[in-house]
């Protein structure tokens, strides 16, 4: 697809809908999936499934939520927690730990900036 990515009506109608269009063709043929907290998978690490937590609770009061959400969701949650968790790391340890050759980068700023870097393109999406 050429250009930017059509909007939904919903997203239309949270701007005010700035060109003034009839979103009521465009509301009706969207698919609407069913509403509800999806289950949290299991395999998140401990910081992730904090994020769940935060996240279902702040999407829920926007009533964006949706059960269809769970995997995208946890893509999220989970780079976040890595994320959180290299950053904790790296404020306990410093950014330079010691080497044979003396010092050198923490292995956590690699990974804080793969997750970031993962969290960048997911939110875009």
């Amino acid at each position: 697809m050429r250009g930017r990515k059509p909007l939904s009506a919903a997203v239309h109608e949270l701007n005010g809908n700035p060109g003034h269009r009839d979103l009521g063709l465009r509301a009706d043929a969207e698919p609407k999936p069913p509403s509800g907290a999806p289950i949290r998978p299991g395999w998140l690490c401990p910081e992730g499934k904090k994020a769940w937590k935060y996240l279902v609770s702040q999407l829920k009061k926007m009533g964006t939520l949706a059960q269809c959400d769970m995997q995208a969701m946890a893509l999220v949650c989970q780079a976040a927690g890595l994320y959180d968790r290299a950053m904790r790391r790296l404020a306990k340890d410093g950014e330079y730990i010691p080497t044979r050759n003396g010092l050198g980068p923490h292995p956590a700023i690699g990974v804080a900036q793969k997750q970031s870097q993962i969290l960048m393109i997911l939110k875009r999406e």
